[in-house]
């Protein structure tokens, strides 16, 4: 069963789906600039390695270099909140998820070198997927 058809049914999620890294990383900067009306806040990213145009490994660095300024902004933005006595917003927690065939050592090590919070095997498991979605999602 496909991925995105697993999380609607076994999990009732509703996932945003990226045909290629580069997709990704437009969705993710379009939903924390706030400019899509999605009212999703991305906390759990299941990430390919392999795919078209921009590859996994490419994507989450993007990903991650634009949650860093995204946590920043926010920062900066929370101390004029304070100032004002308005309450600080939290900044919405990210885990980018490796789920890959490509199960070398070599394939796993650059998924962490690249920031990824953890490498999951295909065929995917549920009883690992439901792991997965327990501690990143909820």
């Amino acid at each position: 069963m496909p991925l995105k058809m697993l999380l609607k049914s076994k999990f009732q999620l509703e996932p945003d789906e990226a045909l290629n890294g580069a997709v990704a990383v437009e969705k993710f900067v379009a939903n924390r600039n706030k400019e899509c009306s999605c009212g999703k806040q991305y906390r759990l990213i299941l990430m390919d390695i392999n795919m078209p145009v921009m590859d996994g490994y490419t994507a989450t660095q993007h990903i991650l270099e634009f949650q860093e300024e995204y946590e920043a902004s926010l920062k900066e933005e929370n101390r004029e909140r304070e100032a004002k006595g308005k309450p600080v917003i939290d900044p919405v927690p990210l885990k980018i998820v490796a789920i890959t065939s490509y199960t070398n050592k070599a394939n796993i090590d650059q998924c962490f070198e690249v920031g990824m919070t953890e490498v999951i095997h295909k065929p995917v498991s549920l009883t690992v997927l439901q792991d997965i979605v327990d501690r990143y999602y909820y």
